[in-house]
C-alpha cells in the first residue's frame, strides 16, 4: 500500500451525518482516535436524498466478532516480569485462515443524476496504543516514568482492498444499485487481539473511502470532488485452540510445611484454566501443631498482574524485568476462634462457588501481545495468581506472622474458551 499524506479529522464534524470530506481528492490516509468515540463515531451509511445517493458499508455477520484460535497453551505460563518476545516464541502450526467479508452497496435512485465515481477503497485498520516504562539516570538510584510509545490515531498494522481494480479512469455509475464484495485475510501472528486498558489498547475499524465529481444543480463538476468515509467496527480476538481442551480440566496441587512441620497444609483447584463468571472450586487441608502460634485467618484472592516493558529512555533499550501493577480481587475467607490447639489440629476448608467477575472494570481476561513499535518486545501482559494467605497470631495478639501461596492460573473470559468445546458428534 503506498504512503499517503495524512489527513487529521474528527468525524463527527464531517457533512451529511458525519460521511462527507468536502473538496477532497481522497488521496489521503485519513486519520482519528477510534477511541474517542463521541468525536470519531462509526457512521456506515451515507444518504443524500436531494441527489438520490446512498452508500453503506455492510460485514457479513459472522465477520463481526472474529476469533483467532492461535493463544498458545506455552505462552499462558510465561513469567509476568519476561517482555522478551521474538518470533519463535510465537511461531504455531498453520491454521485454517481467518477472513472477513463484506460489500459496499451503492444505490444511485435517479435517472438524472448518476454518481462519477473516482477511486472507492475498503481498508482495515488496526489501532494500537502502546506504553512504556521508561527509565532515567546512568546510576542507581533510577527513576521510572511511564509514557506512551505511539499515536493512535496512525493505525499500527492495515490491509486495503481497491474495489475498483487499480483503475485511474472516472466510473460513471447511473441508475441502479451496485455491490462491490471484498475480503480480508488476517496473517498469522500480525494481527492482535483487542483490549482496551488503561495501560494500553488494540481496536479495529473497517473503512470505506468513497471519492466522486461533485454535483451542482444536477450537473458535475469536473475535477471537483468529495468523498464519503464510512467506518464500522469489527472486533478480534484470540482464543485458545481446541488441542487446550486438556487444560479445562487440568486440576492443581500445592503442599508445603512452614517452621519445618509445625504448619502444613495442602490444596486442591480444580483447575488451572479459570473462566469468569463461571463457578471453580479450591478443598484446603490444614494441620496445625504450634502450640504458640494459632491458625486466626486464611483468604483467598485474585491477583493481577499488569506488565509495562521497561526501556531506556533515549535509545528504547528493553531492559530486563517489567514495570508492574497488581490489584488483588477477594475471593474468600474464613476466620478461626481463638484458641490454641493443645495438639495437631486439622481444619478442612471446601469453597465450592468461588466466581471471578466479568463486571468488575478492573479485572481482565489473560492477555499477551507483541509490540507495534519496538522489535523483540511484549507491549501488554496481564496475567493472573490465586492467592491464598494465612494469618497465624499469638493468643496475646502481640505477635503475627502472614504466610502466602500463589498459584499461577489463567484467566479467560466465555469467548476465549469458545473452541475448546466442540459439538456433539453426529452420524
Amino acid at each position: 500500500m503506498d504512503t499517503l499524506p495524512r489527513k487529521t479529522l474528527r468525524l463527527k464534524d464531517l457533512k451529511y451525518g458525519g460521511t462527507t470530506i468536502k473538496n477532497d481528492t481522497g488521496q489521503f490516509e485519513y486519520c482519528y482516535d477510534p477511541a474517542l468515540t463521541d468525536w470519531n463515531p462509526c457512521v456506515s451509511q451515507y444518504v443524500n436524498s436531494k441527489l438520490g445517493h446512498k452508500v453503506e458499508i455492510i460485514v457479513s455477520p459472522e465477520c463481526e466478532r472474529l476469533f483467532i484460535p492461535d493463544l498458545l497453551e506455552s505462552t499462558c505460563y510465561e513469567v509476568s516480569e519476561d517482555m522478551s518476545s521474538s518470533d519463535a516464541d510465537w511461531s504455531t502450526a498453520p491454521k485454517a485462515p481467518v477472513s472477513i467479508t463484506g460489500k459496499v452497496i451503492i444505490t444511485v435512485s435517479r435517472h438524472d443524476i448518476p454518481l462519477v465515481v473516482k477511486c472507492n477503497t475498503v481498508t482495515l485498520k488496526c489501532f494500537i496504543k502502546e506504553y512504556g516504562c521508561f527509565v532515567f539516570g546512568g546510576v542507581e538510584p533510577y527513576y521510572n516514568v511511564v509514557k506512551n510509545l505511539n499515536v493512535l490515531e496512525y493505525p499500527a498494522h492495515q490491509l486495503q482492498v481497491d474495489l475498483l481494480n487499480g483503475s485511474s479512469q472516472l466510473h460513471l455509475l447511473p441508475f441502479g444499485v451496485y455491490e462491490f464484495p471484498f475480503t480480508f485475510t488476517l496473517q498469522d501472528g500480525v494481527f492482535p487481539s483487542e483490549c482496551s486498558t488503561d495501560w494500553g489498547s488494540t481496536c479495529y475499524r473497517l473503512e470505506s473511502c468513497l471519492t466522486f465529481l461533485k454535483v451542482k444543480k444536477r450537473h458535475v463538476k469536473p475535477g471537483c470532488f468529495d468523498t464519503i468515509l464510512l467506518t464500522r467496527d469489527v472486533h478480534v480476538k484470540r482464543v485458545l485452540p481446541s488441542e487446550c481442551e486438556t487444560m479445562k480440566h487440568e486440576n492443581v496441587f500445592a503442599s508445603g510445611n512452614w517452621k519445618s512441620k509445625d504448619m502444613s497444609y495442602q490444596l486442591t483447584l480444580s483447575s488451572r484454566l479459570i473462566e469468569m463468571d463461571e463457578p471453580f472450586q479450591i478443598l484446603l487441608d490444614i494441620c496445625q501443631r504450634d502450640m504458640e502460634y494459632r491458625l486466626a485467618m486464611v483468604t483467598v484472592s485474585l491477583c493481577q498482574i499488569v506488565s509495562l516493558p521497561r526501556l531506556k529512555h533515549k535509545s528504547f533499550q528493553v531492559l530486563e524485568g517489567a514495570f508492574t501493577k497488581k490489584y488483588y480481587y477477594p475471593l474468600a475467607s474464613k476466620t478461626f476462634k481463638d484458641e490454641l490447639p493443645d495438639s495437631e489440629q486439622c481444619y478442612s476448608l471446601d469453597w465450592k462457588e468461588l466466581i471471578v467477575p466479568s463486571s468488575s472494570r478492573q479485572i481482565r481476561s489473560f492477555y499477551c501481545e507483541r509490540s507495534a513499535r519496538v522489535d523483540d518486545m511484549i507491549r501488554l501482559k496481564i496475567t493472573h495468581k490465586l492467592s491464598i494467605r494465612f494469618r497465624l497470631q499469638t493468643r496475646s495478639m502481640k505477635k503475627q506472622v502472614w504466610l502466602s501461596l500463589e498459584v499461577p492460573i489463567v484467566l479467560a473470559d466465555a469467548e476465549m474458551i469458545s473452541s475448546l468445546f466442540l459439538p456433539p458428534y453426529q452420524k
